[in-house]
């Protein structure tokens, strides 16, 4: 996986996880990919909620019982980041959209 970083001040691009780093130790290498991951967690995330913001508006055409299955999924992805202390850990929830048409 490549990822792009920033350290020290200092802006990496396009560093593959996969290959030594030599100017970093195993510890740091971890901590940079776990910090890259979780961005691109919080990235998603936010993805998410704004593609189910229409859920929460006054006209939608959802049900009272609907609504508050979007507002519990809608929490569970506000949490993910602090429910996590690994981003490979991190288990997305499953929206309603995609509970309902299993």
């Amino acid at each position: 996986m490549l990822i792009d970083f920033e350290y020290n001040g200092k802006k990496y691009m396009h560093f593959d996880t996969e290959q030594e780093w030599p100017e970093f130790t195993a510890e740091q290498k971890e901590q940079i990919i776990d910090l890259a991951l979780f961005a691109d967690i919080r990235a998603k995330r936010n993805r998410l909620l704004a593609e189910s913001d229409y859920t929460q508006m006054p006209d939608s055409d959802l049900s009272d019982s609907e609504k508050l299955a979007w507002v519990a999924y809608r929490k569970e992805l506000r949490m993910l980041p602090q429910n996590y202390t690994a981003a490979t850990d991190v288990i997305w929830p499953i929206s309603p959209f995609d509970a309902a048409n299993k």
